[in-house]
């Protein structure tokens, strides 16, 4: 068996600039709150969603956090935020 390899530095340079303005877009939705249903299962795909609740007079209150985010800070040696234990 062979196996045939080829690598283009620019396409991959390209490629990478492009991922990076989807992720820039579609996180500029969910900052401002206007999500865009068809992009329902990117957002799925590349963030995780925390929910947080505001009342006036009352402390931020934050949704669930599941194993698997907490699992992700550890694993990527950070210290998940404080608004998240």
């Amino acid at each position: 068996m062979y196996l045939h390899l080829y690598f283009n530095g620019e396409k991959a340079l390209e490629d990478e600039k492009n991922f990076n303005i989807m992720l820039g877009k579609l996180h500029g939705e969910l900052e401002s709150g206007k999500r865009n249903p068809e992009h329902e299962k990117q957002y799925d795909k590349y963030f995780d969603i925390i929910e947080c609740f505001e009342q006036p007079g009352h402390d931020l209150r934050v949704g669930e956090v599941t194993k698997r985010q907490v699992e992700l800070y550890e694993a990527m040696e950070i210290a998940p935020p404080a608004s998240l234990h």
